[in-house]
């Protein structure tokens, strides 16, 4: 109330549509705006990829003294998926789309031919499953429409993998490498919750538009791949399948994980790893459970004649 903080952020991790998690959200927005300050607080559904977007933001508020904002068109493979309420969060897509542009200082476009980047929202069935359950499935006429829309507008492109809850679409993303599109992919993330994907997605995407780099951006892409992808929706569930705790030699196991999963994507990705280095340094369990990893890479690329080239971003 005092105006020292311009914004302040309270994500939500696994909430719902009803609940106590939403009730508390109303009780406190009242609050807020008996004191006058609601826009300046955003509780939205979300929390681990926070750190991203405030990063962002920080970044964007300085950048935006001199260029205009980052806008995103946003192309959905199924238009229905805006309105739905993906699992463990209490709005629907769009919603949860804006919340996350707000946060991290990009905007939305009103027409795709004014976007600085094309935002693919890959989403599956409603209820959504859990990304163990996932079954193949044709996605090539979505990846078709995203070639067509960046080469028409001549955008880079970011996908928002949020087809499952806790990992990503096996079908898509083997496509994308059958499709080549990997050396365009301005950023990708398919982990958690939908929040979590898609506020990692657009803080790393307005980053690399707003400071372009190769190298950086392999780093980013290969990381998510690896973890959100191969780990999170294959070996973690056939480790699960295998084991209820990690075992008492945890030194072997890391190096057994780690060798497994790099074997695993040269094989799910030739066209990717033809042409990008992953080498996997080390992988951690640091909550001593299957749920989630911290991977070490060095992704390098392999072939001189691949150069990424990002739209250039014009000065507002």
């Amino acid at each position: 109330a005092k105006g020292v903080v311009d914004l302040f952020v309270i994500p939500q991790d696994d909430t719902a549509e009803f609940g106590y998690g939403p009730t508390d959200k109303q009780k406190a927005y009242k609050h807020l705006e008996e004191l006058g300050i609601s826009d300046a607080v955003l509780t939205y559904p979300g929390a681990d990829e926070v750190g991203c977007s405030l990063v962002c933001r920080s970044i964007v508020d300085q950048v935006e003294k001199t260029k205009k904002p980052i806008s995103f068109g946003l192309l959905f493979d199924n238009m229905q998926a805006s309105g739905q309420i993906a699992k463990y969060e209490g709005v629907s897509l769009i919603q949860s789309i804006q919340n996350h542009m707000l946060v991290s200082g990009a905007k939305l476009a009103t027409e795709m031919k004014n976007a600085d980047c094309v935002l693919a929202i890959n989403s599956g069935a409603f209820p959504m499953q859990e990304a163990r359950e996932q079954t193949p499935r044709e996605r090539d006429t979505f990846l078709r429409q995203l070639k067509e829309v960046t080469n028409q507008y001549a955008l880079p492109f970011a996908i928002a993998d949020i087809a499952y809850a806790n990992g990503g679409d096996s079908s898509l993303l083997k496509a994308v490498d059958e499709h080549c599109m990997y050396d365009t992919l301005l950023s990708y993330a398919g982990w958690n919750t939908s929040g979590n994907t898609i506020g990692t997605v657009i803080s790393a995407a307005v980053l690399q538009l707003l400071f372009p780099d190769e190298q950086s951006r392999i780093d980013t892409l290969s990381y998510r791949l690896l973890d959100d992808w191969v780990y999170q929706s294959i070996i973690r569930t056939e480790e699960m399948q295998q084991r209820n705790t990690l075992p008492d030699d945890k030194v072997q196991y890391r190096r057994s994980v780690s060798e497994k999963l790099e074997k695993t994507a040269k094989r799910l990705l030739p066209t990717y790893y033809s042409k990008y280095s992953v080498h996997i340094e080390r992988i951690l369990f640091p909550w001593q459970r299957f749920f989630e990893i911290d991977l070490y890479l060095h992704p390098t690329i392999r072939r001189e004649d691949i150069s990424f080239q990002a739209t250039t971003y014009a000065d507002g």
